[in-house]
């Protein structure tokens, strides 16, 4: 029960810190702007902002990585992703997130051409997701 009321709780800080960081930089009497330019600030003030919640942190960066990834701007998901898991497993952390955020920087190493890096992160999702799972799980 408790879990259930900090994952909201997290949930929500995290909404309403993306809501804000883009309504800042997506405001209509601002000039266009590429749209990786409002991630990028985004991004950037996670590491300031968020400094004393590794938990939010971890969770933000790995939505980034997803949200990189999906634009085809790799490098910066890989960035993402890489720091996502440093949170994690500097709290000795591995959740789903985890796997989702080593399943990001698996397929932006692979675009990138690192197909060792990418064998590597592959593996260590599916071994983070059948820990936690199992192995007859649908998501393994």
């Amino acid at each position: 029960m408790v879990r259930s009321f900090i994952a909201v709780g997290t949930g929500a800080a995290i909404g309403a810190w993306m809501r804000w960081g883009l309504s800042v930089w997506l405001n209509p009497s601002r000039s266009p702007t590429p749209l990786g330019e409002p991630l990028n600030g985004g991004a950037s003030r996670v590491d300031t902002d968020l400094k004393d919640q590794p938990h939010v942190q971890a969770s933000l960066f790995e939505t980034f990585s997803h949200v990189f990834g999906s634009l085809g701007l790799d490098r910066e998901a890989s960035a993402m992703a890489e720091k996502s898991i440093a949170l994690d497993e500097a709290a000795g952390r591995e959740t789903t997130q985890t796997a989702d955020a080593w399943m990001t920087l698996g397929r932006s190493r692979q675009i990138l051409g690192d197909f060792q890096g990418s064998r590597v992160a592959f593996e260590r999702a599916l071994a983070i997701r059948t820990h936690i799972l199992g192995e007859h799980h649908l998501d393994v």
